[in-house]
């Protein structure tokens, strides 16, 4: 097994950092905040939420956030529905399992965090001519 583990290091691109991807960190934000004019003081109206705090930050926040770190932020509509993300194709997107992880929290049915869950159809894709959308969809 350690030899197999030289001649797989010996045929890296030397190039090539492994692990060099910035770590992710997710800002949760409404469309409608985060594109809301100023007011006559400058301040913007509306909050956003760094994944899984729940104290808010200001919009100029997670707009510095955002601009620095080059970071695509989840928004949601106002009704709480994630936005932009892709459907009619069989299986969710990462960006869609993203969503859903931010949305649910876990698994709905015992609770174990996101990262153990999968992606399902509410109404089955195959048998019930499920949609692949967010709104029919559920973290598991």
């Amino acid at each position: 097994m350690f030899v197999e583990l030289i001649r797989i290091g010996a045929r890296v691109d030397d190039g090539t950092l492994l692990g060099d991807r910035k770590p992710a960190v997710r800002i949760l934000v409404t469309q409608t905040d985060l594109e809301a004019q100023p007011d006559a003081d400058g301040t913007r109206a509306g909050a956003a939420y760094f994944e899984g705090q729940h104290d808010a930050v200001s919009i100029a926040t997670a707009e510095r956030y955002i601009c620095s770190s080059g970071a695509v932020p989840i928004m949601f509509a106002t009704d709480g529905r994630a936005l932009n993300l892709g459907r009619e194709q069989r299986l969710f997107t990462q960006k869609q399992r993203t969503a859903m992880a931010a949305r649910d929290g876990g698994c709905i049915m015992c609770a174990r965090p996101s990262s153990w869950c999968e992606a399902h159809h509410i109404d089955h894709w195959d048998a019930h001519n499920g949609r692949t959308d967010i709104d029919d969809a559920i973290a598991c």
